[in-house]
């Protein structure tokens, strides 16, 4: 019986992890797009501005 609920524990433990990774993994992709979107963002500002003729 106890080896039973070690075993439960144990996959437990493994399966905290393994969300733990992925959640990472996740929240590094999204930081990862974010970062992405905003130069993209202000490259197409820049452009713009260079064909409307402004200066900075």
């Amino acid at each position: 019986m106890e080896q039973d609920e070690k075993k439960i524990r144990k996959a437990q433990k493994a399966r905290i992890k393994a969300r733990a990774k992925r959640y990472k993994k996740i929240n590094n992709g999204l930081d990862l797009c974010l970062i992405f979107s905003c130069f993209i963002v202000c490259l197409a500002a820049a452009v713009f501005r260079g064909i409307r003729g402004e200066s900075a």
